[in-house]
């Protein structure tokens, strides 16, 4: 046998797929931890559009199926399992009526079941499920991830949210900044080694993708994966769960970007329904709910419900997600907010959770009754099991942050379950959620991490816990990062940056550019367009298109950076702001500092926070580019900071009318992204490029990167530099060099050869 064949043999039996479809299961499995190996972790990842509630039979045709609650109340309807006799399959005959439908007859068809939020929509899928089932990959491990694009008309990218992918920048994944997007029916392929450890997630990063289904989770597992529970003891917890959220609207999320685009919001009931119309959604302080629509479910994984009565009435008899749980046992549940929109509170009825982890990285245990997610944030939680449960479920709860309709009249949050369910012989109860937090009064609030606002209406029993709170279990590495003692001797950036409106910072608003920045040096004007102050002036219309540019900033390799990112002034006003889920690539930050305004006994935004001078006069001050109120607060010597043990962050939120202080050592060289992470937030333009370094500091490609978007205009055919014989055809190489096409008897033979030395020898 000849040593290409061997190779072409042994390279094909060295490729393990690890992301495999197992489809829809009962109870959400535990996280199994991966043993270290010698060749590159290989996740082969099929993307498709499937339909939700429907599974595949023969000739590429689909089932679609129902499920009835109703049903459980007939006799011999089983309470327990996957309830076979509340399942049911549609006849698609056309020339049949259309109401007719049999029961299910094997409980195992649900295995193929992407059931979402129980209706029938369209999803992109992976390998055959949303979300993808998630990828374990040990710390320090090489990656491959292998897209194959079978979408019928979108191109995609895949963005690791979390890995900090250090001196591989162009396989980060923003499509346009870091890569094309990855054609149609083309094959791409994301190598990288796995640098960051915890609870982490990818999605896609290409207009919509990840709010039509294209996400997972990314867990990269240290060598020893216990925590340190309330006590300070350290602890192995017996088993560790995935939950990964998502807020799912009820028009899809295509939709949603067009009529935002558009500002006919109004009609995201349907542009002819005459009788209900949208309106924005507020929270407790008065503020907007970025990106609020009507929903269909909030989800668990794969598990949802679209009708809230049912979720409020008789969450039993709802196909939810499961997590099993001993008596006594710990468990770890890592959750994931990869919704597109909505900001959730998750608790666990009867059962308090300790944090253990931000964003992947560990923190001081901090024990609470809720915590709220917003869209990009983990937190890792860990749970107790009671030592003598009184029934056998009791709820994961989760609920969106709204609390007034747009008119100012108390309106009733979103509601999501799961079921944390006891192993052993314990009373099956038909009991509904305790939603309205029952156990909290207003004489003992009930703790909630990560609220973003300072304070809850003095009626609501619930109390805040700052995000700034929270603090490193390790010792920081890099002391002189985090100092308040000034930098004078230089190495020091300072940006001030604020995110108002729903889609601007510091007055513009992000432009995509037309190709890859890296690959236009010194020629960028092709592909971008700058920030001109002359069409953009301060007191510019939020829709002014002359605000719409390719917003970057320049960090010097090597400097420690600090972002004041603030909230203020014009599109920040108590009453319309934005709280802003801040997520910068390629790095981890320092959480120095959460600056809140001031509220009145309501809750209420009263007033901006005072340390950014910023006059909140509606519709006249913007407050962009501006410095502290106390100028001795520049060059890194702000009061109040945590110079001891910050948490480390890759997303945070930016509270309405106050600020956040992050820092940094931009030591990753390459082009990377920031932006707020709800998408309709994104999509419109709050976001800003990052180049870290000189172009010549950069990692390079490899050779073959395609790297080809951007604008293409073909010679005259007849002009002397078209060198192409319109007559013959050329094919165009993953390098980009054009090769004119091998004869035909040519392919043929090496074809036989091929063939002859692979099954002969």
């Amino acid at each position: 046998m000849g040593r290409d064949a061997t190779v072409f043999r042994i390279s094909l039996l060295l490729v393990t797929t690890f992301a495999v479809a197992i489809g829809r299961k009962e109870y959400a499995d535990p996280i199994e931890w991966p043993a270290k190996q010698n060749t590159p972790f290989v996740f082969d990842m099929n993307i498709e559009w499937t339909l939700t509630m429907s599974y595949p039979i023969e000739y590429n045709l689909v089932n679609t199926i129902d499920y009835f609650p109703d049903e459980l109340s007939t006799p011999n309807c089983s309470l327990q399992g996957d309830r076979l006799c509340a399942w049911f399959i549609r006849n698609n005959d056309q020339l049949m009526a259309c109401n007719l439908k049999d029961p299910l007859p094997d409980i195992s068809l649900l295995n193929e079941v992407v059931q979402m939020h129980g209706l029938h929509q369209r999803v992109i899928t992976i390998n055959g499920v949303s979300p993808a089932n998630t990828m374990v990959v040990p710390l320090g491990a090489e990656v491959i991830m292998r897209v194959h694009n079978n979408l019928l008309m979108e191109g995609i990218s895949v963005h690791l949210h979390g890995m900090d992918k250090t001196n591989l920048w162009y396989t980060d994944g923003v499509g346009l900044v870091q890569q094309c997007p990855i054609p149609i029916r083309s094959t791409y392929a994301y190598r990288f080694i796995a640098d960051t450890p915890g609870t982490l997630w990818w999605h896609g990063h290409v207009g919509t993708d990840r709010g039509e289904g294209l996400l997972g989770a990314f867990i990269v597992a240290k060598d020893d994966e216990s925590v340190v529970d309330s006590t300070g003891t350290k602890v192995l917890p017996s088993r560790q769960y995935v939950a990964l959220l998502q807020d799912w609207p009820e028009v899809d999320s295509h939709a949603v970007w067009y009529n935002q685009k558009w500002k006919i919001m109004k009609f995201l009931y349907g542009y002819d329904n005459w009788k209900q119309c949208w309106a924005p959604t507020r929270t407790y302080d008065g503020t907007n709910v970025g990106g609020s629509v009507p929903l269909n479910g909030l989800l668990v994984n794969d598990k949802g419900w679209y009708n809230q009565n049912d979720v409020i009435t008789r969450p039993w008899a709802l196909p939810l997600e499961k997590f099993k749980i001993k008596a006594g046992e710990k468990i770890v549940i890592r959750l994931i907010n990869g919704g597109t929109a909505q900001q959730m509170m998750v608790g666990f009825e009867g059962h308090s959770m300790t944090i253990v982890a931000a964003d992947g990285v560990p923190v001081q245990p901090r024990v609470v009754d809720y915590v709220v997610l917003f869209s990009g944030e983990r937190y890792d939680v860990l749970i107790e099991g009671k030592a003598n449960p009184d029934r056998q479920t009791y709820y994961m709860t989760i609920e969106t942050q709204e609390y007034y309709d747009w008119h100012w009249n108390w309106m009733p949050p979103y509601f999501g379950l799961a079921k944390l369910e006891y192993e052993g012989n314990w009373p099956v109860v038909t009991s509904v959620a305790d939603i309205w937090h029952s156990h909290c009064s207003t004489a003992a609030p009930c703790s909630v991490l990560n609220c973003p606002f300072g304070q809850y209406p003095t009626s609501v029993p619930l109390t805040c816990v700052s995000v700034g709170d929270l603090k490193s279990l390790q010792p920081i590495s890099d002391p002189a990062t985090i100092s308040d003692q000034g930098f004078t001797n230089g190495g020091f950036e300072e940006y001030f940056i604020n995110m108002h409106f729903d889609s601007h910072v510091n007055g513009w608003k992000f432009a995509q550019p037309k190709g890859m920045p890296y690959y236009y040096n010194g020629r960028e004007n092709d592909v971008m367009q700058w920030c001109d102050p002359s069409k953009c002036p301060n007191n510019a219309s939020e829709y002014d298109s002359g605000c719409d540019c390719f917003i970057h900033y320049n960090l010097t390799l090597g400097n420690v950076v600090q972002f004041t990112i603030y909230n203020m002034g014009y599109g920040a006003e108590p009453g319309h702001g934005y709280a802003h889920p801040l997520h910068i690539h390629g790095t981890h930050f320092y959480l120095l500092k959460v600056g809140y305004p001031t509220y009145d006994p309501k809750g209420m935004e009263y007033q901006h926070n005072p340390d950014i001078p910023c006059v909140q006069q509606t519709n006249i001050s913007q407050c962009n580019n501006l410095q502290w109120t106390n100028p001795s607060w520049m060059n890194g010597r702000i009061e109040g900071m945590n110079t001891k043990d910050p948490s480390s962050r890759d997303t945070v939120v930016v509270p309405v009318g106050g600020y956040i202080v992050i820092r940094f050592k931009a030591v990753n060289p390459g082009w990377f992204y920031a932006h707020c992470h709800v998408m309709m937030h994104h999509m419109g333009g709050t976001a800003f490029a990052l180049r870290v370094g000189q172009h010549e500091q950069m990692p390079v490609p490899p050779p073959n990167f395609p790297s080809s978007c951007g604008i293409y205009e073909p010679p005259a055919l007849n002009s002397p530099n078209n060198t192409t014989n319109p007559t013959q055809p050329t094919t165009t190489t993953s390098s980009g060099l054009n090769v004119s096409p091998l004869p035909s008897v040519f392919l043929l033979v090496v074809t036989l050869l091929m063939t002859h030395i692979l099954f002969n020898h």
